[in-house]
């Protein structure tokens, strides 16, 4: 494998929580795993720890990230916003081929069984907010939303633990693929905006219930 594949599967390995949040890349395990030296390896890692998924703690080594409360409600936040501006200039342009696979999606998430929605929801939502990043046509929108995607994917993660959530995004999900193919762009950014905020809360409410929500505007958490 090159640098770069070896680059894209550890990457995968920790998105699809192969490693879970907190675990630690040991190196030299690492080395053996893929046959290859040190150097690269220590490049890879901090290639991982620019895209936000892995840290370096001092003379401990390097970890997947463990996301606490602020850091979900920044990575919401910050979807938010490009996000319910790319749905609205999704919804604008409505190219063809666009509506067609969103037409698609819609049938599958109609479709798709309760007991499965918690596993495979979040595959579905995965792609209709990056078709919606996509059909915006706007470069530098589409250049932020890489970034954030990967801890975006840590957060579903999360989530994805708890089918009342996936639920309720997959019911919001259903809504905004309404709203754009009736070419309402008021609706479908308002119903983007408020499934970030609803999902923020749900995920921090659940899964880190020593959190007081209620105070600060957003996403309803304060900080």
């Amino acid at each position: 494998m090159t640098k770069n594949e070896i680059l894209e599967d550890l990457r995968e390995k920790i998105l699809s929580e192969e490693y879970s949040q907190g675990d630690s890349l040991i190196e030299r395990e690492l080395c053996e795993y893929y046959e290859i030296s040190r150097t690269p390896i220590r490049e890879i890692l901090w290639r991982l720890v620019l895209d936000g998924i892995v840290e370096q703690r001092p003379a401990r080594g390097f970890f997947v990230r463990k996301l606490g409360w602020e850091q979900i409600f920044d990575v919401f936040q910050t979807r938010e916003a490009i996000e319910g501006m790319a749905v609205r200039l999704a919804c604008q342009r409505r190219e063809p081929e666009f509506i067609r696979k969103l037409e698609a999606l819609q049938q599958n998430l109609e479709s798709l069984p309760e007991e499965q929605i918690a596993e495979v929801g979040p595959v579905f939502g995965r792609d209709l907010h990056t078709m919606f990043i996509d059909a915006s046509a706007n470069a530098l929108l589409k250049e932020i939303y890489h970034k954030v995607s990967y801890l975006a994917r840590l957060t579903s993660n999360i989530a994805r633990h708890s089918s009342s959530i996936e639920t309720v995004s997959r019911n919001f999900h259903l809504a905004i693929i309404q709203a754009v193919l009736d070419q309402d762009a008021d609706k479908s950014e308002q119903l983007m905006r408020e499934h970030m905020r609803i999902t923020c809360r749900d995920i921090i409410d659940t899964f880190y219930p020593q959190v007081f929500l209620g105070k600060a505007g957003g996403t309803g958490v304060s900080r």
